[in-house]
């Protein structure tokens, strides 16, 4: 209605000769540029569309009509910058250039400028004479054909014309001296972009120069600069090549690939380390206190005195200069193996900005610069790095918000944090984190109630060591000479060790689960660091949910489940080996196509059933068939694979449609009923399913009342939903933003969960099973909002359901007498921390 008062025409406020563009120009073409760098060219364009057409204008016009009425004796509001003063005035202020836009008019010398954009971009492309027009259609009104609108649509036509080609390329190497033929060996020209049958194009050549240039940085030529490498085309003359099998009709020419200067190379005499401790000043002035060391330049008496042992300093091929307080917190050989400039090497730019990045992510500098010092009238150069340690102790306390998907009514809890982090424990850069958590949150009362008021809290502790190495590997690397150790450790490798122990208290019970993790994680160099792998070698946990803490109801509810389920709230045993590969190109969304993807294998229970075994045979342990250690612990068996990818396709500035797939299959075996708890899948919350409850979706076409003794309570039924061992999740969003801080999203959601025909046998859920007949998808449509505050983004979602795989027909919404109806308790609100996916 507001909008409807004061800006339902888009042309109101439109002045004589003024002609509003009704929609984005049109272009039609004939040739292989794409409509959209076309459109990108253009500067006319027609107001941003926000859910509805010209919502933005009408915006805009509103706070005009609003200006009018309240502000007329007022100087004009013409900008979003304007200062103004009163609530009046910076509202309308925020409606009219904020929120809203002014219109976009017709514009002669907008289209012209366009026409010659257009041209240049044609240019760039190698359609040399392109014939570029554009036409002008004004509205007519629909019932009054004979009166004019203040509206019109332009269309813009583009014949590009004949395309020319490279013939013959050749590369010119002035003022011929020593270093001609190491700069054509160096420059690779068989490698080049520009090459025969390629269309001439300004961005060809752009990345032909980025090539070149980091070829020949990455052979000694410090400081060469992409402004010395010239191309000069001849269009003159130049005839197509034999047997070219391109369009008939394109233009050829031939280019010559000129260096501008001749550069010569340099190679590393000596690399300088400058360590310094915290708030310690840097530069040259600063050196006098510093100890110099080299190790080929120590005795055993100097190592004495100084205190440093071989394995601290005896392969380090560089000088350093360090404070006598560092001399016994730095291990110098494992410093030195991040710097992968080598003294006597040509420079490469390649090994100086991999030393800069494995140094950074060391995280215990607060200062890291690289300086490279030519030494005048040589072929060398003297490398000095600056380090400066960052405060070895951290301190962090704070309140966060979190969603997991244990918490079953697809709300956020609140929590606080403490923790206590030590930059280099070992004295090679170790980080170890000590952790407090705790955590409250509410959960959804029983069927029929509106109000949430169960209480959920969680208490843990944690420990946490990150080691810049393989560790507990070493002696399997004893064999690997010194130099190559240094090439390892371009893969960045990682050791993680952690430890925790967490208490979760419900109405219904109470959990502990106390673990312990040893991991190792390198990068990938054949992509460039955009690829991590991880590998899980060791994990354990053990959970137990104390008989004693168990509510009366909770566990007569339980005594009716099927025995896989019940095992769930038993003490047992949860181990796995787990092998992780993931690949990104992450940038910015709205500017890029951007993908992730993740590949997960997991073998689950082989540490408990090896000592089950070994106890068997010395007689401590009845029997090795059961799944239970020591008679007492529950422990599962399976095998489980997992992947999960995510595009991000830009539509504009403004919007991105972002696409998610997820499937899974897992198994147990040996004596073992079902995969465990913690490792099934589960489907349903606010990162996946979003109509549906958290974990509820599923399995198959059951219901969560056959695995409950048909007994359904909607707190009881989120916390033993059985999940599946097979899952596949589509998801689909389309996201723009609102405003600064807004954004809205589209969804749609398919996915379901199922268990195996052994599984659901054992279950007595015939339903549960995957089969032809049970292959249903769960279907939901919702629309949300996302609030940006920089440090948080706070969602909202609300999520209806269309298909729900345990109704008789699966439609949510049915057609009686002609009338549309809707079944009731199918709809989810849910309110998350951060984006989905």
């Amino acid at each position: 209605m507001f909008l409807a008062l004061f800006g339902c025409r888009s042309t109101r406020h439109l002045e004589p000769g003024q002609f509003l563009i009704k929609s984005q120009p049109s272009v039609r073409k004939n040739q292989s540029i794409s409509t959209t760098q076309v459109l990108t060219a253009i500067q006319t364009k027609a107001n941003t569309r926000v859910l509805l057409p010209k919502a933005a204008l009408y915006y805009h016009n509103t706070g005009r009509s609003l200006e009018k009425a309240f502000l007329s004796k007022q100087e004009p509001i013409l900008s979003g910058e304007q200062e103004v003063k009163g609530v009046i005035p910076k509202f309308v202020r925020w409606l009219k250039f904020r929120v809203g836009e002014p219109p976009r008019l017709a514009d002669a010398e907008v289209l012209e400028q366009d026409v010659i954009n257009i041209r240049n971009l044609c240019f760039a492309n190698g359609y040399f004479f392109p014939e570029i027009s554009y036409k002008v259609d004004t509205l007519r009104h629909l019932l009054r054909p004979k009166v004019l609108k203040k509206k019109v649509k332009i269309a813009f036509e583009v014949k590009e014309g004949a395309a020319y080609r490279i013939k013959d390329v050749a590369l010119v190497i002035p003022d011929s001296n020593e270093y001609t033929a190491s700069l054509r060996s160096s420059y690779q020209l068989p490698a080049s972009l520009v090459r025969r049958d390629a269309r001439y194009s300004h961005d060809l050549f752009y990345q032909e120069r980025v090539r070149a240039t980091n070829n020949l940085r990455n052979s000694g030529y410090f400081g060469f600069s992409q402004e010395w490498i010239r191309f000069s085309v001849d269009t003159l003359g130049v005839t197509a090549p034999e047997g070219s099998r391109t369009t008939p009709g394109d233009k050829w020419m031939n280019v010559e690939i000129r260096l501008s200067h001749s550069p010569s190379w340099y190679r590393i005499r000596e690399i300088q380390v400058f360590v310094r401790p915290p708030g310690a000043e840097t530069g040259t002035a600063s050196r006098d206190n510093l100890y110099e060391i080299r190790a080929s330049d120590l005795n055993d008496e100097d190592r004495k005195a100084l205190g440093l042992p071989a394995s601290r300093l005896d392969s380090a091929h560089m000088t350093f200069f360090v404070d006598a307080e560092l001399l016994k917190q730095i291990h110098f050989n494992f410093l030195s193996r991040r710097i992968h400039l080598a003294e006597g090497a040509l420079y490469r730019q390649e090994k100086a900005n991999l030393t800069y990045q494995r140094l950074q992510e060391l995280g215990m500098f607060s200062v890291l610069l690289i300086n490279y010092r030519p030494i005048e009238g040589r072929e060398e150069m003297d490398v000095q790095i600056e380090l400066q340690l960052a405060p070895r102790f951290q301190v962090k306390a704070g309140a966060e918000t979190f969603t997991r998907d244990i918490i079953s009514t697809n709300l956020p809890g609140v929590g606080a944090n403490l923790s206590l982090r030590d930059k280099n424990t070992f004295n090679q850069s170790e980080l170890l984190d000590l952790n407090l958590t705790g955590s409250v949150g509410l959960y959804g009362a029983e069927e029929g109630q509106s109000q949430f008021s169960n209480l959920y809290y969680e208490v843990a502790g944690g420990a946490n060591l990150h080691v810049h190495n393989f560790m507990f590997l070493n002696p399997l690397l004893f064999i690997i000479p010194d130099k190559y150790k240094r090439d390892l450790s371009r893969y960045s490798p990682m050791t993680q060790l952690s430890s925790n122990l967490r208490m979760e208290r419900r109405e219904e019970y109470q959990r502990l689960v106390a673990g312990l993790n040893l991991n190792y994680q390198w990068r990938n160099i054949p992509f460039q660091d955009r690829a991590i792998s991880r590998l899980t070698p060791f994990s354990l946990e053990f959970i137990d949910v104390p008989e004693s803490k168990i509510s009366p109801d909770f566990k007569k509810r339980l005594n009716s489940l099927p025995i896989p389920i019940r095992r769930d709230f038993q003490e047992r045993f949860s181990t796995r080996l787990q092998f992780s590969y993931t690949e990104q190109n992450y940038r910015s969304t709205r500017e890029h196509p951007t993908f992730w993807y993740r590949f997960s294998a997991e073998w689950g229970g082989n540490l408990p059933w090896l000592i089950d075994m070994i106890s068997t045979r010395r007689g401590s342990d009845s029997s090795s068939n059961d799944n239970l250690l020591f008679n007492r612990f529950y422990y599962g068996q399976y095998l489980k694979g997992s992947a999960e990818g995510r595009l991000f396709v830009p539509v504009s500035r403004r919007t991105e449609a972002v696409f998610r797939a997820s499937a899974g299959i897992s198994s147990p075996y040996n004596q073992t009923p079902a995969v465990p708890q913690e490792s099934r899948f589960f489907s349903g919350g606010t990162n996946g399913m979003r109509g549906w409850q958290s974990n509820t979706l599923g399995p198959g076409r059951s219901r969560l009342s056959q695995f409950q003794g048909n007994t359904p309570d909607s707190i009881v039924s989120s916390l033993i939903a059985p999940g599946g061992e097979y899952m596949l999740e589509l998801n689909a969003e389309f996201r723009f933003d609102v405003s600064t801080y807004v954004e809205m999203a589209l969804f749609s959601d398919l996915g379901n969960v199922w268990f195996s025909r052994n599984t659901a046998d054992r279950l007595t859920v015939a339903s549960s099973a995957l089969s032809w007949q049970n292959l249903r998808l769960g279907w939901d449509v919702g629309a949300g909002l996302r609030f940006d505050f920089s440090f948080l983004v706070l969602r909202l979602d609300l999520g209806q359901q269309i298909y729900a795989p345990d109704l008789e027909t699966g439609w949510v919404f049915k057609v009686e007498n002609g009338d549309l109806s809707r079944l009731q308790g199918r709809t989810r609100f849910n309110l998350g921390i951060g984006y989905p996916f």
